[in-house]
């Protein structure tokens, strides 16, 4: 897969779980409005997980790509259109390693 695929498919991912708002509970207080069964929520974040673990682009560039998502989600919960105490997403740590990013 090449860096601009790579990258592609992450935002898809991130779009998937964005429009879910990713919630403290993997989005159970969203699950009816978005369609998500709480396996569903669960798999996406999988996906996302096992997207970066194959991806081509450097650690770097994936974590940015993360980041801007990141940072999206933010602007929601603080704009009010972010439902739910707590926003988890998935991003790389300094060791390159993924974890769940609460904020």
């Amino acid at each position: 897969m090449t860096e601009a695929l790579c990258i592609e498919r992450i935002k898809v991912q991130w779009l998937t779980i964005r429009s879910c708002s990713m919630t403290k509970a993997l989005c159970i207080d969203n699950l009816k409005d978005c369609g998500f069964t709480l396996k569903d929520a669960a798999l996406t974040l999988k996906d996302a997980a096992l997207t970066l673990k194959h991806c081509v682009a450097t650690p770097k560039v994936c974590a940015v790509a993360l980041k801007d998502a990141a940072l999206t989600l933010k602007r929601r919960r603080l704009n009010g259109t972010l439902r739910g105490d707590t926003v988890k997403v998935l991003r790389v740590n300094n060791e390159g390693r993924y974890a769940l990013w609460q904020f």
